[in-house]
């Protein structure tokens, strides 16, 4: 009778300690997807029932894989600066000066149109 309350008592330990490791992996997996470790506790309770659902593992490949290309994206050519720093510092330069021509040219040139 003591060996199967142990037996019983040593399965429900088992599977805490499955249970926990399983909670683990997940952890890790949502920590991949969305890097906040705040998140990450408000949603896996979400994805740990979602685990019982047909279809799981499709949803799962599909958000590894969506972040496989984000990671992509974000590391590849597109984001990296094309100019150097000093290039944008003149063009800055360029855009401060003033695109409205002087009083004196604008007067110069109405004179000139109307003086026939």
């Amino acid at each position: 009778m003591l060996d199967k309350i142990m037996a019983a008592f040593g399965a429900k330990q088992k599977a805490k300690v499955a249970t926990v490791e399983v909670d683990e992996a997940l952890k890790a997996k949502l920590k991949g997807l969305v890097y906040d470790d705040e998140l990450v506790e408000q949603l896996l309770p979400v994805f740990t029932a979602l685990k019982s659902v047909e279809g799981y593992e499709q949803v799962m490949t599909l958000l590894e894989s969506k972040e496989s290309q984000i990671e992509a994206i974000a590391g590849g050519d597109a984001f990296k600066q094309q100019t150097s720093p000093e290039h944008t510092e003149v063009q800055e330069e360029e855009e401060e000066q003033p695109t409205v021509q002087p009083i004196t040219d604008v007067a110069a040139i109405l004179a000139a149109r109307y003086k026939s």
